[in-house]
């Protein structure tokens, strides 16, 4: 693996980031040690520039026509801060509100502040205020006559006891409390990550005073996220790139950032797609269910997983599917000898029945019978998805086999296989074979009928057949070929 580290610009990076980059507001609201209190005694001396806040649900309702006629406070939070000029204006952008329309503000002097005769604002108690904005709306807070270096406070409040998230987008003529520490501890949760972990966890340490928030870059993509708090739960992406890399935290307000960043250091690796090992199912097995992905047949699949650590990988797999068997074969007659060439598909394993009280197991055996005859050889083939069976008569014959020609040509001369005698033995039963051993022809009694047609009534083709006569007497004959001429 290729180790690298991306450099990191400290200080003037950061504050250039500040200052042209539209950070969003939601990810650095509320910093828990400078929340506005109803009490205003209590209220956060804290930099007020880009502080991101929600206003408080705790009634206190107080104060008529505070900011003219039909005004009241409801639900106030107040801020400290000390002029630096003896003019300030504060500017309050209203986000977007739970409860209620909207959001009413003031400078006031001291915490024991008194409405304006008549509501005539401004007063020695209330320097400015504003009656009331909308969501998306501004309020501007424009005040002259302050004495520099003494405190006052910003007042917002809700009306009619709205609940609003609010940012102060501007504010002038104030003291801007600095950030006086630096960020000393820093690490990951895990260290070593994997492309695509849904839960990265980024802590560092002390928690900073009058911070409104954490800056984080993080070196594998040079991104920088924000947070309230010192620590930061991430996704890191599918296609992160391997290697080792910074994440660099700085503490930051409106008003100042932490003066050298702490970086450390977290490993991200490659995680590849697993290769299931290919398998072969039975077609009756299909379709079943691999982990919500339904398997209809062969061909190739893919699910994702995540590991015990949350990474998420592919797992392919291919899978084949087996038919059932299908059992044939071919058989070569020298003397009393045969060979048999088996010729069926997808069987690994034989049974093999020579019709003799002789078995074999072998894919291709061989052989030899006592005497001539007629047998009935049975092959089972066998798999894992099944069995078939074939069965075929095999003439091994004798010096004494009778032949017998037939012209099924319609001049009827020799048109049918006539057996002489044969109406004695009502029992008889007549087998007709071709030579490959298959049976083209059987009638039990036979009733001097056949004419050379096969099983489905047409004419057989020309050429030499076997039959094999059974329960009928010595005087006729057993077996022999039938030459079908036509």
């Amino acid at each position: 693996m290729v180790l690298y580290r991306k450099s990191f610009v400290i200080s003037l990076y950061l504050l250039l980031f500040l200052l042209y980059i539209d950070l969003d507001i939601y990810a650095q609201c509320n910093p828990p040690d400078q929340l506005p209190t109803i009490n205003c005694s209590e209220g956060p001396l804290s930099c007020l520039s880009n502080a991101c806040y929600t206003t408080l649900n705790q009634p206190f309702v107080c104060c008529s026509d505070f900011c003219g006629s039909n005004t009241i406070i409801n639900n106030p939070q107040y801020f400290q801060f000390i002029s630096v000029s003896d003019i300030v204006e504060i500017d309050i952008l209203v986000n977007n509100c739970s409860a209620g329309m909207g959001l009413q503000s003031a400078i006031v002097t001291s915490c024991n502040w008194q409405p304006c005769p008549g509501g005539i604002v401004p007063c020695p108690d209330i320097l400015a205020c504003n009656a009331g904005a909308s969501p998306g709306d501004t309020m501007v807070l424009m005040a002259s006559g302050l004495t520099i270096g003494q405190t006052y406070w910003l007042l917002v409040d809700g009306s009619n006891g709205a609940n609003c998230l609010y940012t102060i987008n501007y504010i002038s003529g104030t003291f801007a409390p600095q950030i006086d520490e630096d960020i000393t501890t820093g690490y990951a949760v895990p260290n070593i990550v994997c492309q695509g972990l849904d839960k990265f966890t980024m802590n560092a340490a002390p928690a900073i005073p009058n911070a409104h928030g954490y800056l984080w870059n993080l070196g594998w993509n040079d991104q920088v996220v924000t947070s309230t708090l010192p620590t930061d739960t991430i996704e890191i992406e599918n296609n992160a790139p391997p290697g080792i890399w910074d994440i660099c935290v700085q503490a930051f307000s409106g008003c100042d950032t932490s003066d050298i960043p702490f970086c450390f250091t977290v490993e991200i690796i490659e995680l590849n797609d697993i290769e299931k090992a290919p398998e072969t199912f039975c077609s009756e097995e299909f379709p079943f269910d691999w982990y919500g992905t339904n398997i209809t047949g062969p061909g190739t699949y893919d699910h994702s997983f995540n590991n015990p650590v949350g990474c998420p990988y592919d797992s392919i797999w291919t899978i084949e599917s087996e038919p059932e068997p299908l059992v044939n074969f071919n058989y070569t007659v020298n003397d009393l000898q045969i060979q048999f060439e088996n010729l069926s598909t997808t069987a690994n394993e034989f049974s093999w029945n020579f019709g003799d009280g002789v078995s074999s197991s072998q894919i291709n055996p061989t052989h030899t019978y006592s005497k001539p005859g007629s047998f009935l050889i049975e092959l089972i083939g066998l798999s894992g998805c099944g069995s078939d069976t074939i069965n075929k008569i095999v003439v091994l014959k004798s010096n004494s086999n009778e032949t017998i020609l037939i012209t099924p040509n319609g001049d009827n001369v020799n048109d049918i296989l006539v057996i002489n005698g044969i109406e004695a033995f009502p029992k008889n039963e007549l087998t007709i074979v071709n030579r490959w051993g298959d049976v083209v022809y059987k009638a039990q009694p036979y009733m001097n009928d056949w004419g050379g047609e096969g099983k489905d009534g047409s004419l057989l083709t020309q050429g030499i057949y076997y039959f094999i006569l059974k329960h009928v007497g010595a005087q006729l004959p057993q077996s022999g070929d039938i030459v079908i001429l036509k």
